[in-house]
């Protein structure tokens, strides 16, 4: 790659080693936005400081290896309980939201209670180990409340039995909580973890054990995004509230996820890097996040706790379980599982 030449404030000219001509158009290209008040006014409208760093500074590598939810890690040193607090279960009758990841033996289920101030209210996890699909299913259907843990269901699930007696409490929810179950395309994958009944995938097994999923197909970027504008919060407090018995969602939250290697060459928009311990459960709270949230609704819920004018929003009914289709690539261009209702 060849050097760069300045070619007046905010452009910049190179040439690649394939001989591609590059002009870099920086936003201090526009005199009207070379002020202080116009750049505080654009760091404002972003989640945070490395997300402005990348849009509007074309900074791809200043995150690279840092904690991806900057604000999460900087509360859990400066103040611990502005994010993390005590959630008991809902009332009775409120719909408590699931969220599932299926990693190769080392799966993930969050409990999530949108509460009616509108809080993401994250009540507790699930992260066991060296566990099959069948053991997992029912070892979450047990902690929420849907079965008895007794030897008819499990006489031969001795690892769910050993998980679920290393809580210090169990169940999690009582008889009749209602829930949703979201999940992502991979759930439609063949598995080869199934136990011993053959080449079921996911989203079969947990449907015979009458837990419906709800495929949610998004990008990541678009999960990140309203988390980020969850936890950004203001002087009502943060939308986003984690129990302290999420351990394994703190851990990646307060540092444990980092930015991906981005590069000027080939940035990544948003990426977070894979972790072993912190993607599975992460990716729990993103299928949630984009099951019950768009960023339409999260950005009006927040703005309104921020002061702004409150909006009329556009009702949205939910459709019906939609397993999506079996090639990922077009999942992930499909819209939200809840769009807007027909008028």
């Amino acid at each position: 790659m060849t050097d760069d030449v300045q070619l007046a404030e905010g452009l910049k000219f190179w040439r690649t080693k394939k001989g591609w001509a590059v002009l870099q158009i920086h936003y201090t290209a526009d005199p009207d936005k070379r002020s202080p008040e116009w750049k505080q006014a654009a760091m404002d409208s972003m989640p945070d400081r490395q997300s402005f760093n990348r849009e509007f500074e074309i900074d791809w590598t200043s995150t690279t290896g840092l904690p991806f939810y900057q604000l999460f890690y900087e509360k859990y040193v400066e103040d611990r309980a502005y994010f993390i607090r005590p959630q008991e279960p809902p009332p009775s009758g409120a719909m408590i939201y699931r969220g599932f990841d299926f990693g190769f033996r080392k799966p993930a289920c969050l409990w999530v209670w949108q509460s009616a101030d509108g809080i993401c209210r994250v009540l507790r996890e699930f992260c066991p180990e060296n566990i099959d699909v069948f053991e997992f299913r029912d070892a979450v259907r047990y902690l929420s409340g849907e079965i008895a843990l007794d030897d008819k269901t499990f006489h031969n699930k001795p690892r769910a039995v050993t998980c679920i007696n290393s809580l210090w409490e169990h169940p999690f929810f009582p008889k009749g909580t209602s829930y949703q179950s979201f999940c992502g395309i991979e759930a439609k994958h063949v598995s080869s973890i199934t136990g011993d009944h053959g080449e079921l995938n996911d989203f079969e097994v947990f449907e015979a054990g009458s837990i419906p999923l709800q495929i949610v197909n998004q990008r990541v970027s678009a999960g990140t995004y309203i988390i980020r504008r969850l936890m950004k919060g203001s002087a009502a407090g943060t939308m986003l509230q984690v129990d302290p018995r999420c351990n394994t969602l703190i851990s990646g939250l307060a540092g444990g996820l980092t930015f991906g290697v981005g590069t000027k060459a080939t940035p990544l928009d948003d990426e977070v890097a894979v972790h072993p311990d912190y993607s599975h459960i992460h990716d729990a709270l993103r299928y949630v996040a984009c099951g019950v949230w768009n960023v339409a609704d999260v950005e009006q819920r927040v703005n309104e706790r921020l002061g702004a004018v409150p909006q009329v929003a556009q009702s949205r009914n939910p459709e019906p379980p939609r397993y999506g289709p079996s090639v990922e690539a077009e999942a992930e261009d499909m819209p939200f599982w809840a769009t807007a209702a027909q008028e």
